[in-house]
């Protein structure tokens, strides 16, 4: 499973060989969308798997957050929350370095070190949405955009999410792949 909560988007592979299932989650302005975001959660993330983020600290302090806010969904937030693995502490730690990296382990640098030849994990190739502030900055003016706006801004949005999961995914395939694990 592969969380990415901030970005809306969810991967998982159930099992070893499995396909990769994808479901999104990503509100329409003018509305709290805490309540249903954490019933998505729970929906889509079943108790006890092991969960990837990348930079777990901030997606825990919003699941930690959501938890506190509704009691009934608490226990199977805190589950999730309790059995998130972080991504980036390979790249963190330096366990895997690639000059193309350039120092850091911002996915925005790992990705295209690890794969510097696919234009589909480029987020350059993206349309109205590249990095995560213009997908914040995107998601606070939606509620001012006409409706047509808006649709085609949710799509530049969950595509942008999608390549941010899907990233993930890669970059997990690729560690497991330099180990020797075959998925």
């Amino acid at each position: 499973m592969a969380l990415n909560l901030s970005k809306s988007k969810y991967c998982s592979i159930e099992h070893k060989g499995g396909d990769l299932k994808h479901t999104e989650f990503l509100a329409y302005p003018g509305k709290d969308p805490r309540r249903a975001l954490a019933e998505q959660l729970c929906r889509d993330i079943p108790r006890g798997v092991c969960t990837t983020a990348y930079n777990m600290g901030f997606e825990k302090g919003r699941i930690k957050g959501l938890a506190e806010i509704y009691p009934d969904l608490a226990e199977h937030l805190m589950d999730i929350h309790d059995n998130i693995q972080d991504l980036m502490i390979p790249f963190q730690k330096k366990y895997y370095y690639d000059r193309a990296m350039q120092g850091s382990y911002s996915i925005k640098y790992v990705l295209p070190a690890l794969f510097p030849d696919d234009p589909s994990l480029d987020y350059h190739n993206l349309e109205g949405v590249h990095n995560g502030s213009e997908a914040s900055a995107t998601f606070k003016r939606m509620a001012a955009m006409s409706r047509d706006e808006l649709e085609a801004y949710r799509t530049h949005l969950l595509n942008y999410c999608g390549l941010d999961t899907f990233a993930m995914v890669k970059v997990w395939e690729k560690l497991n792949e330099v180990v020797g694990i075959k998925l």
